[in-house]
């Protein structure tokens, strides 16, 4: 049988492992439908990886084409399928062995549907249960859930689709990520899922989650000097970034067709303040969206030289 590279159909290339959870970022042009992959430095299954057996993001139902082994979820890792290319998200060693050669062969899908403006946004209601619950009646999948109990004081929890759903933020919090497993489970068709922690699901308590649809699929996103994977959704005016800073100055693509009115930036392996830039500040200014202060320029978040937004990519300094 023998396979030759076609664009926009077919792509078999290498990456370097790297041993962690924010794996290589594999660009193939296209969105896949199947993926395999084989370590070629040690000795490690082949596994495979398609978007019928696993139907959204992370993909962890894995088949190994060397054993009879059954279908295993999650034991070999996980990968997320993007737009346009795919991301390892787990270390294990057969698909992110860190310095390890592996090589891939990727086929294509027939695209996922971008969103529209019908349904992007919707705000819900619900009451804990301290067990676990679906919340569903939003009309979509939600991309961006921001929840809060309202009857006492708890910390605000940021959950979205490009960093998984257990990855939570807060604004409240000058935190770095963290991992609340039995927080929001997962996202849904109309809606998601929650575990028992009482941040999310507090027994009697009540709670507001307000929801924003992106693309279910991140785009790998090059229009800036630093590479950002994108979940845009460009009839709504709203996309999560995802990137890695180098320490200097930079500008990253946000995936919207036209210069943002907002943005919301916030470290995920550092303590450190939310910073947020308005349209309508002063040039050089920003707010801290976990603070009370008015508008500050300490600091060079936003460049050594401040810049404003464009239509591609927003600047960011070594702050």
């Amino acid at each position: 049988y023998c396979f030759a590279e076609k664009a926009e159909y077919s792509k078999f290339g290498s990456y370097i492992g790297n041993s962690t959870t924010n794996g290589p970022v594999v660009n193939t042009g296209f969105e896949p439908a199947y993926i395999m992959i084989k370590n070629s430095t040690a000795t490690y299954e082949w596994t495979v990886y398609d978007n019928k057996r696993s139907t959204s993001n992370p993909r962890d139902n894995v088949l190994y084409p060397n054993t009879t082994g059954e279908e295993n979820s999650g034991e070999t890792g996980d990968i997320d399928f993007l737009s346009n290319g795919f991301q390892l998200r787990a270390a294990a060693g057969s698909i992110n062995q860190g310095g390890g050669t592996i090589i891939y062969a990727a086929f294509a899908s027939d695209a996922s549907s971008a969103p529209v403006l019908a349904d992007s946004f919707g705000s819900k209601l619900y009451t804990g249960n301290g067990s676990t619950q679906s919340i569903a009646g939003l009309g979509f999948s939600p991309n961006l859930v921001w929840l809060k109990e309202r009857g006492q004081a708890a910390n605000h929890r940021w959950l979205d689709t490009v960093r998984g759903a257990t990855n939570a933020i807060s604004s409240s919090l000058t935190a770095a990520q963290f991992t609340d497993a039995t927080g929001l489970t997962s996202f849904d068709t109309d809606g998601f899922t929650l575990g028992a922690n009482v941040d999310y699901n507090n027994n009697g308590g009540t709670f507001v989650a307000w929801n924003w649809k992106a693309n279910a699929n991140p785009t790998i996103n090059t229009d800036g000097t630093i590479q950002s994977l994108v979940s845009a959704n460009q009839a709504a005016g709203f996309s999560i970034v995802k990137y890695t800073g180098t320490g200097a100055d930079a500008t990253v693509g946000h995936g919207l067709a036209s210069a943002p009115e907002l943005l919301l930036i916030k470290g995920l392996v550092t303590t450190n303040d939310w910073a947020a830039l308005s349209a309508y500040g002063s040039d050089g200014d920003f707010l801290q969206l976990n603070g009370s202060s008015g508008e500050s320029g300490a600091g060079s978040i936003f460049g050594s030289t401040f810049t404003r937004p464009t239509s591609t990519v927003f600047s960011i300094g070594n702050t």
